[in-house]
């Protein structure tokens, strides 16, 4: 039997159908197959062959809600990661961060210019690939696709810095690599020299991280504490502050996700909480751009600081976050795992 005649848009979108509807087949196949297997099969859902063919070469650090990208730190440990593969590899380095905001409203570019323009943007199978380098420390995917001249479109987030070094014999510092990528925007320029003018001084800065244990920070399907363990959270953390001040006799810039741990401190001689009410970028959507820009204020801050402390006991995560503002300003950080 003949089928109906079809016009070439008719059959575009068939063919457009059944590709989406093959793919969707992958949660129920593609957890055995190998990570290049995966990243083909990502590739054919994502682009048709007949999308838009870019700038060849070119390797886009991808964030745009497609997928999971892990919180702020997990991003921009990427970030830094892939251009610095590129600097060893002497390929073109873009970021699209479109989501939840646009990183472009937070930060201008440094000494290169990472800005994607639409025109250099490939959304063709035949040249594009999407990588999907999740909780992947390697760089061996990278070098096999980078051997071609497909665009890259990479999604990662593992601080691989130290493994490119040793590979290709460079010797690219975190530090560097964050100030030739990235300059504050004027909003996070002032409330940086703000708060700088109010402690006056050297400050050691010191990131709490409790996610939701108070019940202030939604994050995943993560519950609230009892109460009472709450309570022996929270006097624990003060208890650290005022150790800390005994120890290094310096005013202390205190970071956390907790904005009632936050109020705690008012009126504490020598601690300057920065307030304000943050999100997790993989978990809410739609936030202002004051509450997204709180994370960012706080990882900048905390990297102008003299030293780093990060306490975590107990049902506490022990985070990224101030390890990555450590490596930003190349300073020292402690962690404290244990009750003092």
């Amino acid at each position: 039997m003949v089928g109906p005649d079809l016009s070439s848009s008719e059959r575009r979108e068939v063919l457009k159908m059944f590709i989406f509807q093959f793919s969707k087949l992958k949660d129920l196949f593609l957890s055995p197959l190998t990570p290049s297997l995966r990243d083909v099969l990502g590739s054919i859902r994502r682009y048709p062959l007949w999308g838009t063919w870019g700038q060849e070469k070119i390797v886009v650090f991808e964030v745009d809600g497609s997928g999971f990208h892990g919180g702020l730190c997990d991003r921009f440990k990427g970030i830094v990661s892939l251009y610095a593969f590129c600097k060893a590899i002497h390929r073109p380095f873009r970021i699209h961060y479109i989501f939840p905001f646009d990183l472009q409203d937070y930060f201008l570019p440094g000494v290169y210019d990472w800005r994607l323009r639409t025109e250099e943007l490939s959304c063709n199978f035949l040249n594009s690939r999407l990588l999907r380098i999740i909780g992947d420390a390697n760089i061996n995917r990278l070098l096999k696709e980078s051997r071609t001249n497909r665009q890259l479109h990479v999604n990662a987030n593992r601080d691989i810095v130290a493994l490119i070094n040793e590979r290709f014999g460079t010797k690219f510092s975190w530090s560097s690599l964050w100030s030739e990528l990235f300059i504050p925007c004027v909003f996070l320029q002032k409330q940086m020299k703000t708060y700088r003018e109010q402690i006056g001084s050297e400050y050691i800065g010191v990131a709490f991280r409790f996610q939701n244990i108070f019940g202030d920070y939604p994050e995943y399907d993560l519950q609230p504490l009892s109460i009472s363990r709450q309570n022996d959270l929270a006097e624990w953390g003060l208890s650290c502050l005022s150790k800390i001040q005994r120890r290094e006799n310096l005013p202390l810039l205190v970071t956390s996700d907790s904005t009632r741990f936050l109020a705690l401190m008012d009126n504490r001689k020598g601690i300057f909480p920065l307030k304000g009410k943050g999100a997790h970028e993989d978990t809410i959507k739609g936030a202002s751009f004051a509450t997204y820009g709180k994370s960012i204020l706080d990882l900048l801050m905390l990297s102008k600081a003299k030293k780093i402390y990060s306490p975590a006991i107990d049902e506490m995560y022990v985070s990224g976050f101030p390890e990555t503002a450590a490596k930003i300003g190349n300073i020292p950080l402690e962690r404290i795992l244990s009750r003092w």
